[in-house]
């Protein structure tokens, strides 16, 4: 099946309406640390705070993508990846909206975002609830090799990683 074309923007603020009843998915939440936000406001408030982006960006970059269907414009899901250029790496990570699991959406986000970074950091990191088969099936297609485990409340999180170039400048 051929991946679907997306298209990417930077989350803003203004995205919160737009986004909110996809956000309020209970099936999203088994596996990702977010919460759901009880008004559009408080999604507002929390897309806010993530377009700003990190306090030192010499340390720590915030990349937050909004992800969309390129054939018919709906928003599907978004990326990030939080780059830490000293390690010359970067903690990526997606969510696809429930009603658009299945479709390939997680590996063109995930293929895009990592085609992004390759220039700027050696190495990828995505850290998945093991139960999340899909998301551990999504990375493994694209090349990331599962690490190290670490227990949790609900079992444990596997961490995968892909190099993505020679490490250096």
């Amino acid at each position: 099946m051929p991946l679907p074309a997306i298209t990417t923007e930077p989350v803003q603020a203004e995205h919160a309406a737009e986004l909110y009843a996809d956000w309020q998915v209970a099936a999203l939440y088994p596996y990702m640390p977010d919460r759901r936000y009880p008004t559009v406001d408080g999604l507002r408030q929390r897309l806010e705070h993530l377009a700003r982006g990190a306090a030192n960006p010499s340390h720590e970059q915030w990349l937050n993508w909004l992800m969309r269907d390129a054939v018919q414009g709906d928003a599907v899901g978004y990326l990030q990846a939080t780059i830490l250029p000293v390690q010359d790496m970067a903690f990526v990570g997606y969510v696809v909206f429930h009603r658009y699991w299945g479709r390939g959406y997680a590996q063109a986000g995930l293929g895009r975002l990592l085609a992004h970074l390759r220039p700027q950091v050696s190495r990828a990191v995505a850290v998945i609830d093991a139960r999340n088969h899909a998301s551990v099936a999504t990375a493994t297609r694209l090349g990331f090799i599962k690490t190290a485990c670490q227990p949790t409340e609900q079992g444990e999180d596997w961490q995968f990683e892909l190099q993505l170039r020679e490490q250096g400048p």
